[in-house]
């Protein structure tokens, strides 16, 4: 079965979809950046290069 997330803040309701093996989250990127700058996040979009994709990656252990 395919669930989703449902969010709702002020009147505004947007859905996460999740995919079919319950792990990955699918989300419109302009939905997720609202939800972020709902949470109070400041929020930008850049382009990724290795050396952020790399960081993204490794673990903080």
């Amino acid at each position: 079965m395919k669930e989703y997330i449902s969010i709702k803040r002020g009147g505004i309701q947007t859905y996460l979809y999740v995919d079919e093996s319950g792990n990955d989250i699918i989300v419109n990127k302009e939905a997720f950046i609202r939800i972020l700058k709902f949470a109070g996040f400041e929020v930008t979009v850049e382009p990724a290069t290795p050396n952020v994709t790399q960081k993204l990656g490794e673990s903080n252990d």
